[in-house]
C-alpha cells in the first residue's frame, strides 16, 4: 500500500489518504489497505490506535441519495472509498458544542486507474452520499452496526449549514425530482431535535 498524501478538508478531523494504483495494458492492481503501513505512516496519526471491525459494502443506482447516518454503541467511525462510479461523499457535524455543528462539507469520489481516496469520517460526524452513476461504496468501520443506536438526520432540515459545502446540495439533491431515497432517510430528526436528545451528549466537541 502506497500512501501518496494525506489531504485535508473543511474539518481538521476529516481526512483524505490517497493511495497509488498501478496501472498498465491489462488493467489495474493496488493494495486497498495494509494496516501496518497506515500505523508506520506518521501522517496517518490519527487513525492510530483505530481497529476496524467490519467492513462494508453498497450498490447504489445513480441519483440515489443514502444518510446522514451515524450511531453510539458502539461508536462507528468510517474510511469509505469509491470502487466504482461517481459520487459526492458528505459529511455533516452533529457535536452540539463543536463551532461547525450543523455544517455540511462535500468531497468528489470517483473511479480512476491512477489512484483512489479513503475519506476518514470519524463519529462525532453524520455520513451520507449522493450518486451520480450506478457506484460502489466501501467502508471499513470501527464499530460493529447497531440498529438500537443508529440515526439519520434529514437531508431537507433548512438548519443544515451548507456554506462549506463546494456542491450544489440544493439544486442535486433537494430540488432533484428523481432522487431515490429510502422512506427511513427521507423522515430523518431534525439537527434542533438531536440538540435535544440525551444521546447528543456522547458526541462532544475536544478543542
Amino acid at each position: 500500500m502506497i500512501i501518496l498524501d494525506i489531504l485535508e478538508t473543511e474539518f481538521n478531523e476529516v481526512k483524505i489518504i490517497r493511495c497509488k494504483k498501478f496501472d498498465d495494458n491489462r488493467g489495474y492492481f493496488t493494495e486497498a489497505i495494509r494496516f501496518t503501513d497506515i500505523i508506520e505512516d506518521k501522517r496517518c496519526n490519527f487513525l492510530n490506535p483505530k481497529e476496524f471491525n467490519q467492513i462494508n459494502e453498497s450498490f447504489s443506482y445513480a441519483n440515489v441519495f443514502r444518510g446522514f447516518h451515524f450511531q453510539f454503541n458502539p461508536y462507528m467511525d468510517k474510511l469509505v472509498r469509491c470502487v466504482s462510479g461517481k459520487l459526492i461523499d458528505f459529511a455533516l457535524d452533529i457535536r452540539k458544542n463543536s463551532p461547525n455543528f450543523g455544517k455540511l462539507i462535500s468531497l468528489e469520489l470517483s473511479f480512476n486507474y491512477d489512484y483512489f481516496d479513503w475519506i476518514w469520517i470519524p463519529s462525532g460526524f453524520a455520513h451520507g452520499f449522493y450518486t451520480f452513476e450506478e457506484s460502489i461504496l466501501e467502508y471499513f468501520c470501527t464499530g460493529f452496526w447497531n440498529g438500537l443506536n443508529e440515526y439519520t438526520i434529514s437531508f431537507n432540515d433548512n438548519h443544515i449549514d451548507l456554506s462549506l459545502c463546494k456542491f450544489d446540495f440544493k439544486k442535486n439533491v433537494l430540488e432533484n425530482n428523481n432522487l431515490i431515497i429510502s422512506l427511513k432517510d427521507l423522515n430523518g430528526m431534525k439537527l434542533d431535535t438531536w440538540k435535544l436528545m440525551q444521546e447528543s451528549n456522547y458526541f462532544l466537541y475536544n478543542e
